[in-house]
C-alpha cells in the first residue's frame, strides 16, 4: 500500500512529504522554542545576531537531515537533488540573485510612482562608528542565514518534493507538462504551509504564490542554482521593507521602505519582471524554452 510495485520504494507522495514534515517539527522547535529560551530578548544587535547564529546552525542541520532522509527513501544521490555545487551553478546562482535584484529595484521604483511606498535611506543611520560596525556585523550575519534558510527552502521543496511528485505523476502515465505543473501547484501549497506555523497566515499565503518563481528556475535548468540565487535576491525585502507603522528590519533598524497602501500589483509585477527575465536566462542558455527532463525522470531512467 505504502510502496510502490516496480521499485519496491515508499510511494512518490510519501517521498515528496517526509522531509519536509520531519524538518518543519525540527525548525519549530528549534526557531520557536530553543532559540527564544535560549536568547530571551534579541532587540539588542549582539544578542540579535547570536539568535541569528542559532537559526543558521538550525537550518543547516534540517537541510542535512532532509538530504539524509531524501536519499534513503529515493535511493538516490544527493547530487540528483539539484544541488550541483559546480561552475554553472555558481553562475546560475548569481543570475538569480541579480534577477532578484532587479526585479525587486523595479518593483520598488513602480511603487514609488504609484504613491504607495515611502523610501527614507537616511532611516538607516546609525549615531557612530561602533554602532555602524555592529550594525554592518550583524546585517552580514543575516544575510548568511537568509542564504542558508532559502538553500533549505529550495533543497526540500523544489529540489526533493516537486522532482519526486512530477515523477511521480509521470510515472502514473501523465505527461510531462502535466506532471510538473500538477507537482509544482502542489509544492507550492506546502511551500506556503511550512510558512504557517513559523510566520503566519499573511506570509504563508505570499510564500505560496511567490514559491511560483523560484519553481519556475527550477522546471527550467533542473538544478537548485538559478531558484536559490533567485531567493536570495529577495533578500532587500528581508532587511529593507516593511508595512505598518510599527514595523522595524532586523535588529530594531527602521524600514527604509515602507508601504502605506494596498499594493498587491507591486508583487504582481516583481513575479511577472522575474518570470522574464528567467524564461530569457534559460533561451540563452540552452536555446530552448521548456522543462528540463531531471525534474520528472526517474533516477532509473536517466
Amino acid at each position: 500500500m505504502f510502496r510502490e510495485r516496480n521499485s519496491g520504494r515508499v510511494r512518490a507522495g510519501l517521498r515528496a512529504v517526509i522531509p519536509a514534515l520531519v524538518t518543519l517539527v525540527l525548525l519549530i522547535g528549534w526557531m520557536q522554542w530553543l532559540v527564544p529560551v535560549a536568547i530571551p530578548d534579541r532587540r539588542a544587535v549582539t544578542t540579535a545576531a547570536l539568535g541569528m547564529g542559532l537559526g543558521y546552525l538550525g537550518y543547516s542541520f534540517a537541510v542535512a537531515l532532509a538530504l539524509w532522509i531524501a536519499t534513503r527513501l529515493d535511493h538516490r544521490r544527493v547530487t540528483d537533488y539539484g544541488l550541483v555545487i559546480d561552475g554553472n551553478w555558481i553562475r546560475d546562482f548569481a543570475v538569480g540573485t541579480a534577477i532578484g535584484l532587479v526585479a525587486f529595484v523595479v518593483s520598488v521604483q513602480y511603487a514609488r510612482l504609484r504613491g504607495v511606498a515611502e523610501v527614507d535611506t537616511g532611516a538607516l543611520e546609525v549615531d557612530s562608528s561602533a554602532a555602524a560596525a555592529l550594525v554592518v556585523g550583524g546585517l552580514l550575519l543575516f544575510v548568511g542565514f537568509n542564504l542558508v534558510q532559502n538553500v533549505y527552502e529550495e533543497v526540500v521543496y523544489r529540489g526533493i518534493m516537486l522532482q519526486t511528485l512530477a515523477e511521480g505523476l509521470a510515472e502514473r502515465g501523465r505527461s510531462p507538462r502535466t506532471a510538473v505543473l500538477g507537482a509544482t501547484a502542489l509544492s507550492c501549497l506546502a511551500f506556503g504551509a511550512f510558512h504557517l506555523p513559523l510566520a503566519g497566515p499573511a506570509v504563508a499565503a505570499d510564500a505560496a504564490v511567490v514559491g511560483l518563481s523560484f519553481a519556475l528556475a527550477y522546471v527550467l535548468t533542473g538544478n537548485l542554482g538559478l531558484a536559490t540565487g533567485v531567493h536570495f535576491g529577495r533578500t532587500p525585502l528581508n532587511v529593507l521593507v516593511e508595512s505598518g507603522a510599527e514595523a522595524t528590519t532586523p535588529f530594531g533598524l527602521p524600514p527604509a521602505i515602507e508601504f502605506v497602501g494596498l499594493a498587491s500589483d507591486v508583487e504582481i509585477l516583481r513575479l511577472a519582471v522575474t518570470g522574464l527575465l528567467l524564461v530569457a536566462w534559460a533561451y540563452h542558455v540552452t536555446g530552448r524554452i521548456g522543462v528540463s527532463e531531471r525534474v520528472y525522470r526517474s533516477t532509473q531512467s536517466r
